[in-house]
C-alpha cells in the first residue's frame, strides 16, 4: 500500500507500506521531494499509518538504515520515531560504525 501527499498537481510525499506474514505493518520506505521537506508531510503520513495500524490492532515495524543520500541522519529519524511513539527493539551493526535499529509501536487499543 501507499500511502500519499499531493501538492501542486503532483506527488510530494509518500510511505510504503506491507503487511508482514503475522498482520503487522512495515513501513518499507518514506520519501518526501526535498522543495517539500520540512512541512510536516512525513508526520502527515506517519499518522495515518499510525491509525490505520492501531483500527486494525497491529504493530508497525519499521528499520532505521544510515546508508542514505539525503533526508534526515539515523540520529534524526531514530528521534522521530521516538517521538511518534515508536520504541528501538533491536540495534545492530551494519557497518564499521554503522547501526540499523528495528523500531516498532504497537497499536493503541
Amino acid at each position: 500500500m501507499k500511502l500519499k501527499i499531493h501538492r501542486d498537481g503532483k506527488e510530494v510525499s509518500y510511505m510504503v507500506l506491507t503487511k508482514l506474514s503475522n498482520g503487522d505493518i512495515e513501513i518499507e520506505f518514506s520519501e518526501t521531494n526535498s522543495q517539500y521537506r520540512g512541512r510536516g508531510f512525513a508526520s502527515l503520513l506517519l499518522n495515518k499509518a499510525k491509525a490505520m495500524a492501531d483500527k486494525m490492532h497491529r504493530t508497525l515495524v519499521t528499520v532505521i538504515d544510515p546508508d542514505k543520500s539525503g533526508g534526515l541522519t539515523y540520529q534524526q529519524e531514530f528521534e522521530w520515531l521516538i517521538r511518534h511513539g515508536f520504541k528501538s527493539v533491536r540495534e545492530y551493526e551494519f557497518e564499521k560504525h554503522n547501526y540499523k535499529s528495528v523500531m516498532i509501536r504497537k497499536a493503541c487499543t
